[in-house]
């Protein structure tokens, strides 16, 4: 049974014992005066019994040596006028002896534990969670859960300023992978306010930092997604990704801005293996005020193509003649497996995190690329039957004969067959989407 159990050099502070170990260290301080403290706390009489106790969030983890005085610190921190009432906390550095974090605190309304004030709780892409006063604050079971006041704040800061509200609970866990995380879900109506998509960067002469990029956006608008750790980070770094959530019981499909060759738009239906995962951006592409990394999709999306059948209705299927376009000529793309939108669509657009993006300039002798002063997701697509990549030269199309006199075809030229089921990551390749730029970027992209 999950439970606090008392420290071994500070009676009043307890760490947190579970099944499922928690991902940065959890616990629970009681105050000073506290009378012959317990040696093990549990999570129902943390909450009923002792609600002058402190839920603890540890960014860092906590010596051994200093538990006695980082608890002294606590109470120092806690009993600040401007911090009364503190039920929830999280601190950045616990073995310094002035300590900096958030914090969540509450007040008694008759029965109910309410939020006692608006709080700003920071994410670490530049959003910031916004929950308003007088919002209902309870344990529930393994976690503390945060509900929405009626008529009160509580919504996402976008770093444009958008303000976006949560949908449901939040839960902060106290085990688990996602333990300490204020877990909010969400719709994204405007993915360029959360600077999601892909980006590949280059060397310019025409700004102080001497590099720029291209921003390629993905997706029009996302249904609801929900912040988790990222899955594939390290512990110590913290950073958050953002998972598509299910909307009853099935992944809804997200518009793209990927187009076939006939200018159809493309739908990417997220798996349980998608993400949106933060990467950095190089130093010197951005102001100190701007959010330091950007997000990139990661994961295998099954496709479908908008089309408009007989009787004007939109259905969502994929034609023998859909060709997913990988460049803006028109020339260069990839054949997909028909599917009518009944039984199993084995059409996949895969993206794959960690590859180059930065394109530098090329040095005499050398051959031009990408290095990996940059990065962002390559792509690869996988189909029931072989995907063929089909490419001709821009301004040398090849013809066939069209079965009527004077007249001419275009001949499809497979260049290559793309690896099937493949999970080698080193089988993607760049490709980013077109339908979302405007002319002046896209003569930018040749």
């Amino acid at each position: 049974m999950a439970a606090f159990e008392q420290s071994q050099n500070c009676p009043y502070l307890y760490f947190t014992a579970c099944d499922t170990a928690p991902s940065i260290q959890t616990g629970f301080l009681l105050p000073a005066d506290t009378e012959s403290p317990p040696r093990t706390i549990s999570f129902e009489d943390s909450w009923n019994h002792f609600s002058d106790g402190v839920y603890l969030f540890l960014l860092q983890d906590l010596e051994e040596k200093n538990q006695a005085s980082f608890a002294s610190s606590a109470w120092y921190y806690r009993d600040n006028a401007t911090r009364r009432g503190i039920r929830v906390a999280w601190f950045y550095e616990p073995n310094a002896h002035l300590l900096e974090g958030f914090f969540i605190a509450v007040h008694q309304q008759d029965d109910a534990v309410l939020t006692d004030r608006v709080t700003l709780i920071p994410n670490d892409d530049g959003t910031e969670i916004l929950i308003g006063k007088d919002c209902p604050i309870s344990l529930d079971h393994e976690s503390v859960l945060i509900s929405p006041a009626e008529d009160g704040l509580f919504a996402i800061l976008a770093p444009d300023g958008t303000r976006i509200p949560i949908r449901g609970n939040i839960p902060i866990d106290l085990c688990g992978a996602q333990a300490g995380l204020v877990r909010d879900r969400f719709p994204i109506s405007n993915p360029a306010a959360f600077d999601i998509g892909l980006r590949y960067f280059y060397p310019t002469h025409n700004s102080k930092s001497g590099i720029s990029s291209h921003y390629y956006p993905v997706f029009v608008n996302i249904e609801e997604v929900e912040r988790i750790n990222d899955p594939f980070d390290h512990p110590e770094t913290r950073k958050t990704a953002l998972k598509f959530t299910r909307i009853d019981g099935e992944y809804p499909p997200i518009e793209t801005y990927f187009r076939t060759i006939h200018g159809h738009t493309v739908y990417l239906r997220p798996t349980d293996n998608c993400y949106l995962l933060q990467v950095p951006k190089p130093v010197s592409t951005r102001p100190v005020s701007d959010p330091q990394t950007y997000r990139i999709p990661h994961g295998d999306f099954q496709i479908t193509v908008e089309h408009t059948d007989r009787q004007g209705n939109t259905v969502y299927s994929v034609e023998e003649d859909d060709r997913l376009l990988c460049g803006i000529s028109g020339v260069e793309y990839i054949g997909l497996s028909a599917y009518d939108g009944s039984g199993i669509n084995e059409n996949y657009l895969k993206f794959r995190r960690g590859n180059p993006a930065f394109a530098a300039a090329p040095q005499p002798g050398q051959t031009a690329g990408l290095s990996s002063i940059a990065q962002t997701a390559w792509c690869t697509v996988q189909c029931k039957d072989a995907a063929l990549y089909y490419a001709q030269p821009e301004q040398a199309f090849i013809y066939q004969d069209a079965g009527t006199p004077q007249m001419l075809d275009y001949l499809e030229i497979p260049a290559t067959e793309l690896p099937p089921n493949s999970q080698n990551d080193n089988d993607t390749f760049p490709m980013v989407p077109y339908g979302g730029l405007k002319r002046r970027q896209l003569d930018s992209c040749y």
